[in-house]
């Protein structure tokens, strides 16, 4: 599975990134509790103190078995925890106008691949400024982010590159 927007063939790519990500369906229940969403009617389905249920939709493409193979996935996983995902496949040109284009961008969640070309650079994808653009999907930003996409395409030694680890 991929942990980083960095795929294995790159020098840049940490194996590590990502490792401490499990998949830890009751600690999972007990952040929702915490964060006020408990299945109130017994349902199987947590709600919001307003009893709110918590639903989204998983959007993706015909005919991508990969995306909908992962869409299944985390459909199963987080139903475990009480969360509905609700799978929406549309035609790719559709997918596309309603992800790119910043003014229709309507959606809860989309699975969709990305192509890393020669120079990894994820400005297009996480940074602030980008955000009103086409491929800022998920609306990030963070400043120091910003710094780390910045600094990245001046940093000459491979090691100088790599986040320091902590010890």
């Amino acid at each position: 599975g991929a942990n980083s927007s960095v795929p294995p063939i790159f020098w840049q790519f940490d194996p590590d990134a990502g490792s401490d990500l499990g998949y830890d369906p009751e600690a999972a229940k007990a952040l929702l509790a915490e964060a006020g969403w408990q299945d109130r009617d017994g349902d199987g389905v947590v709600e919001n103190a307003e009893g709110r249920p918590f639903r989204f939709t998983i959007l993706t493409r015909q005919g991508d078995q990969t995306r909908m193979d992962i869409r299944d996935k985390v459909q199963l996983d987080l139903g475990r925890v009480g969360i509905v995902a609700e799978p929406r496949v549309v035609e790719w040109g559709v997918l596309l106008d309603q992800i790119n284009d910043t003014e229709r961008r309507d959606f809860d969640a989309v699975l969709v691949g990305w192509v890393t070309e020669f120079r990894i650079d994820d400005t297009d994808l996480f940074h602030c400024e980008k955000r009103d653009e086409p491929f800022q999907w998920v609306g990030y930003c963070d400043p120091e982010v910003d710094r780390m996409l910045e600094t990245l395409p001046t940093i000459m030694d491979r090691d100088g590159s790599r986040p320091p680890r902590s010890v």
